[in-house]
């Protein structure tokens, strides 16, 4: 929709009914009552439209629209001088919205700052200005809410929690409007678990090295053993600080190039964190993960605590826990936590995704083994060894019948002739 306004940096609806505009126009005159009929009746009419632009922000006034009909169009966040400190308070909170791994850029906060900062004109001109700035807030507010409570991004499994449709954004929105501490309402928003708070912490800390530049760039070569020397080494010791795997770095000109023990402990602190053998060995593994820029740390982490806030917040007493790139299973009951590694998929392969009540468990389960991984893993090793079957447990049947290994002509099958099941029994090879 085109707009009126350009002059003063933001845009209303052009199609506004003439007798609203003429209104405006003559309000130099009126009464705060008269204005106030005039700001509710002027909301009313852009509410009703399909798209609202203001200040090059578009803003879709479907969800909003129930929440300002139910208070009989009312303002929620400006009076007669521009923004409440109520709303104030609530755009300083959004504005800190990358401390989350969200972008400031996707509530508008600028573009409220500016049409705020714009000087007072006549009536017509403060009209728009307070309607441009109620109406921005209001949905700087409600998305800001909506991605803290349910995430800013289309998720890629269910979660069992709430995805914040326009229903919830005008819940939302309903509940940020009712409260006398809005900006106290937004932060409960966000996940309170520990894993998210910490993270945010790290989040905090690689911003800022981002910030001065990042740490430096680290060649990714031959493998660095403990108590050898090489070129890296200096450049090792600066990214271990950095991180705050290494306290300082005191280490004088001359050694700067040994892999020392106090190197040694710091790359082992690194090793765990990044989900690697902590032999303090530094392989090509551990390059790549040395080498990895700051940025794209900050990219993952923001990508973590979204998943984060797609979760319920209230995870119960007792819940399991698969972390997928670290092959490793959390079981929490109260205090008590026990773990374990799994196996997980591959890229073409990968592990569903889910959150879901766990209503039964099975111990010690037989595997019945996919009919893919049969045909294109298990067949060639078979056939590699007659005995391999028997050897891991495994038995084998036809149409639900036994058939002993021993008599098939393994040679003679393949992929589309596999008619079999198998079914690998209870214990470790399993």
């Amino acid at each position: 929709m085109t707009g009126i306004g350009a002059s003063h940096g933001y845009r209303v609806a052009r199609n506004m009914a003439a007798v609203v505009l003429l209104a405006i126009a003559a309000a130099g005159n009126a009464t705060s009552a008269e204005n106030s009929d005039l700001f509710r009746g002027y909301l009313a009419q852009m509410l009703t439209e399909p798209k609202i632009e203001f200040a090059g922000v578009a803003i879709a006034p479907r969800p909003m629209e129930n929440v300002y009909r139910t208070i009989g169009y009312q303002p929620l966040w400006v009076n007669g001088s521009g923004l409440s400190v109520r709303a104030s308070r609530a755009l300083a909170v959004i504005a800190e919205a990358e401390s989350d791994g969200l972008k400031d850029s996707l509530y508008s906060i600028e573009n409220i700052r500016t049409v705020a900062a714009l000087p007072r004109g006549n009536a017509e001109h403060e009209m728009r200005r307070r309607l441009s700035l109620e109406l921005l807030t209001s949905q700087a507010i409600m998305r800001y809410a909506g991605d803290m409570y349910g995430g800013a991004v289309r998720r890629q499994w269910e979660t069992g929690h709430e995805i914040p449709n326009d229903e919830v954004q005008s819940m939302l929105l309903s509940n940020a409007a009712s409260k006398v501490d809005t900006a106290g309402f937004l932060k409960s928003l966000a996940p309170s678990s520990t894993q998210y708070v910490a993270l945010k912490g790290i989040l905090k800390q690689y911003q800022s090295i981002a910030a001065n530049g990042g740490w430096p760039k680290f060649t990714v070569g031959k493998t660095i053993k403990p108590d050898s020397t090489d070129t890296r080494v200096a450049t090792l010791r600066q990214i271990l600080v950095m991180t705050g795997d290494l306290a300082s770095d005191t280490t004088p000109n001359e050694k700067r190039n040994f892999y020392s023990d106090d190197t040694i402990e710091a790359v082992k602190k690194f090793q765990e964190r990044h989900g690697l053998e902590p032999d303090g060995v530094i392989g090509v593994t551990t390059q790549q993960a040395l080498a990895t820029p700051v940025i794209t740390r900050i990219d993952q982490m923001a990508a973590t605590l979204e998943r984060m806030r797609w979760m319920p917040r209230d995870m119960g007493s007792r819940y399991v826990v698969v972390n997928v790139p670290a092959y490793r299973l959390s079981a929490v009951s109260g205090n008590k936590t026990i773990g374990m590694d799994v196996i997980v998929g591959k890229p073409a392969t990968k592990t569903p995704m889910f959150s879901k009540s766990i209503t039964n468990v099975v111990l010690n389960p037989s595997w019945g083994v996919p009919e893919r991984i049969a045909k294109q893993e298990m067949l060639p090793k078979i056939r590699n060894n007659p005995e391999y079957l028997a050897n891991a447990g495994y038995t084998l049947t036809e149409n639900g019948e036994p058939v002993d290994p021993s008599t098939v002509d393994w040679e003679a099958v393949d992929a589309e002739n596999f008619n079999y099941a198998l079914k690998q029994a209870p214990g470790d090879a399993n």
